[in-house]
């Protein structure tokens, strides 16, 4: 189930390639979304109001950048996958 949704995000963040910004996810919970912005080079900002996604969505994040990422708060993350 959770490949399919990657291969989801990731289509549609391919969409997305041409256009200016960010990526948003006010709703991260597991960081799906994120993992797939950053994979394919987009910024990506995602908020969820559990610190326990949080920090679930951190590290598959940051596995998939190969590198590690701060918080900037318990609540949201602001990455850049171009990086």
């Amino acid at each position: 189930m959770r490949s399919d949704s990657l291969k989801l995000a990731r289509a549609a963040a391919a969409i997305l390639r041409g256009k200016d910004g960010p990526v948003l996810d006010p709703f991260m919970v597991s960081g799906t979304t994120g993992v797939a912005a950053v994979q394919t080079g987009h910024t990506f900002i995602g908020i969820d109001q559990a610190e326990h996604w949080c920090q679930v969505a951190e590290r598959r994040i940051r596995d998939a950048l190969g590198q590690s990422i701060t918080l900037g708060n318990q609540t949201s993350l602001a990455l850049d996958g171009s990086s």
